[in-house]
């Protein structure tokens, strides 16, 4: 495996409050685009481990996109993601001047 595969494209981090109106079809138009996508529908199973299938799906992802709203501000799972998407960029980051 080369060191930069990444297995999804983008990683969509947003509030289940903004499914319906604009992270849904969102993700749908990426897929359709022919983007692989991490979107919690289309990756997360029953008996994931949300934190460790959100930071596997981060960790192989090229791109984080976040949806922000105010329910993404006042949401701790948000609030996780973001963290996750910055703690790994640096990570990433470190890895790539060494």
């Amino acid at each position: 495996m080369e060191k930069d595969h990444k297995h999804y494209d983008v990683f969509i981090s947003h509030a289940s409050e903004d499914k319906d109106s604009f992270v849904r079809p969102l993700a749908n138009m990426l897929e359709q685009t022919g983007l692989k996508v991490w979107y919690d529908e289309f990756s997360l199973r029953l008996g994931d481990s949300l934190s460790a299938s959100i930071d596997k799906g981060i960790m192989d992802s090229r791109y984080g996109i976040l949806i922000l709203s105010p329910h993404f501000l006042n949401k701790n799972w948000t609030d996780y993601e973001y963290r996750s998407l910055h703690r790994f960029e640096n990570f990433l980051r470190f890895q790539q001047t060494r």
